[in-house]
């Protein structure tokens, strides 16, 4: 397992290291320049390895019967998932968002949602891991707001949801 594992781990450390620093790229530019955009696809990208590697490891977790990391992971996997998806695409997206668009977020906040409350669970079985309940309320919180927007068909303004979505995506 660990000829699988540990690779995928030091993928994810590595490209998430990185990212970490051309999170700030788009940042220190000028906004709609091209450099703006480049670094913006290129953090974006980097993160869909990062999100990606998290849900293998995190499936990996599961064959080695560590239940509460692999839970923990596959949140923390969502929610940043969750933030850098929804700041780009709604790029694509500013006054009205498609059917495909509210229908992915959708399926993003509802398993997000139900990994918070499974977290949450896990953390009143065992009363060890803060961090669980700590990021299971966070997860709680995020995953209901995406299921209430959708329920009510409200959107919020395009340029909100981009800064505020790719500023969580950084800081998760």
């Amino acid at each position: 397992m660990d000829l699988i594992y540990k690779p995928i781990l030091y993928l994810h450390i590595a490209v998430g290291f990185i990212s970490l620093f051309i999170f700030w790229m788009p940042i220190l530019t000028k906004k709609g320049r091209k450099a703006h955009r480049v670094w913006g696809r290129w953090y974006v990208r980097g993160m869909a390895v990062v999100v990606s590697t998290a849900l293998l490891l995190s499936i990996l977790l599961v064959f080695k019967q560590d239940f509460g990391r692999a839970l923990f992971l596959a949140l923390l996997s969502f929610l940043s998932g969750q933030a850098t998806w929804a700041g780009y695409a709604v790029l694509n997206h500013k006054t009205e968002r498609s059917g495909s668009y509210k229908n992915i977020d959708l399926t993003f906040n509802s398993i997000l949602f139900t990994l918070a409350i499974g977290l949450i669970i896990l953390f009143f079985t065992y009363m060890q891991i803060s961090v669980f309940l700590i990021f299971g309320i966070i997860g709680l919180i995020a995953g209901f707001q995406g299921i209430n927007q959708y329920r009510k068909g409200t959107q919020q303004p395009w340029l909100l949801v981009h800064l505020s979505s790719l500023l969580f995506s950084g800081a998760a």
